[in-house]
């Protein structure tokens, strides 16, 4: 239990108080004798002795604090410096589940898309039948798209959760998708085909389908 300064100075002076009075009249008594050696009695010399090393306890737990003093408060907690909150990474997958509330082109089944009108993205949510379908992609971006679907992550042993499907329709019959690698086997013909994803995006892949689902015009 910490004492303050006061409590500390006010059972000093008790136990000063404590001092029988005998022992003070026989000091009297001997600071009259007029020899130059005198003695103070055994019994004075040890209350003495008590309330000096009591006093030396007191004052010296009792020290003015410096700018330069480093023991902290006992009240006061320990600061520390809080990092602010991380920013996940975006994913394919929040992109295209966020895009699905943007105006674009809707298919109401895979029986109407024509694969050899043009490249597109298609891709549609695990609590929805319903097809999203980007604007017609330039020659640019599909090759850009294409260069990077090889460039992702292999996700490992067990395959992740998705709240998207999506597809790369070419525009000459072929369907992929950038979840798995461009392998012969991984490439459909006229058909979104089902799969476990076996690759996690770039971010660079992720960059180039945001830049597209934000450039309704394709410039």
């Amino acid at each position: 239990m910490k004492h303050t300064q006061e409590e500390k100075l006010n059972y000093l002076v008790d136990e000063l108080g404590r001092v029988d009075d005998r022992f003070l009249a026989e000091t009297m008594a001997y600071r009259s004798l007029r020899t130059r050696s005198w003695k103070i009695p055994t019994a004075i010399a040890a209350s003495v002795l008590a309330l000096a090393v009591s006093a030396s306890i007191i004052f010296g737990s009792i020290r003015p604090s410096t700018p330069g003093d480093a023991t902290q408060a006992p009240d006061t907690p320990p600061t520390q410096d809080t990092a602010p909150d991380a920013v996940p990474p975006l994913t394919l997958d929040a992109l295209l589940a966020d895009s699905a509330n943007s105006p674009f082109g809707t298919i109401q089944s895979a029986d109407e898309i024509n694969y050899f009108e043009g490249a597109y993205l298609v891709w549609k949510t695990f609590d929805s039948d319903t097809l999203y379908r980007s604007r017609e992609l330039t020659s640019k971006e599909t090759a850009r798209l294409f260069s990077l679907i090889g460039k992702g992550r292999p996700v490992g042993s067990v395959s992740p959760e998705q709240l998207c499907r999506v597809w790369i329709l070419r525009g000459d019959g072929t369907v992929q998708t950038p979840y798995l690698p461009t392998t012969a086997g991984n490439v459909g013909m006229s058909v979104l085909f089902d799969y476990e994803a076996e690759l996690l995006p770039s971010d660079e892949l992720i960059s180039c389908i945001s830049d597209i689902l934000n450039d309704q015009k394709g410039r």
